[in-house]
């Protein structure tokens, strides 16, 4: 005698013409842009692919022996980053896929294997700049911007250095942008 639970051949059939095959590890999948999660060598958050700590650490991924194929997340991601990590994959001969998806817990980013690697730790934590020493266009800081780096991200602070007095006398100015100064004045 059959258990209430069990399906009959036909009912097993009809529901796989109605909802197509079962998915073996549906939710895993959705995090992972369509991959198991054993595959991933790295993954990275929607909001970190948009720094460049990011693209750093997917690089490293890209170079892993195992790396195989790069995955980022088309809903999450503008155009010029897009282009970025493709060209990252083309550098490194590694498959490049742009994967669709509506799921809100998806990853930005994973770095897969084309076998199960089993990484424990696949989130790297990103040493993040604070948004107005990221765009900063050269690593040399007045004297303010630089004690503010030193509260904000103190393992930082070794990327950059402090102008000095001949880089004042030789007419350069501090990397972060006149505009992010005028904006922490305003603060004031």
């Amino acid at each position: 005698m059959k258990d209430k639970n069990e399906k009959s051949e036909l009912e097993q059939t009809l529901q796989r013409g109605i909802y197509g095959p079962p998915i073996i590890k549906g939710e895993e999948k959705k995090v992972y842009l369509g991959e198991f999660r054993e595959r991933v060598i790295v993954a990275l958050s929607p909001e970190e692919v948009f720094y460049d700590e990011g693209v750093a650490v997917a690089e490293e991924a890209l170079q892993d022996a195992k790396a195989h194929r790069l995955i980022v997340n088309h809903n999450k991601l503008t155009s010029p980053w897009t282009k970025k990590y493709m060209g990252l994959a083309r550098k490194y001969n590694k498959e490049y896929k742009s994967f669709h998806t509506q799921a809100e817990e998806a990853m930005g980013l994973v770095v897969v294997s084309r076998e199960a690697v089993n990484r424990e730790n696949i989130r790297v934590k990103l040493r993040l700049l604070p948004d107005k020493f990221q765009h900063a266009e050269h690593k040399k800081l007045c004297k303010d911007c630089y004690e503010e780096l030193e509260n904000a991200a103190p393992d930082r602070v070794g990327d950059f250095k402090k102008l000095g007095l001949m880089d004042k006398l030789l007419g350069k100015t501090c990397g972060v942008p006149e505009e992010e100064h005028e904006k922490q004045q305003e603060k004031q």
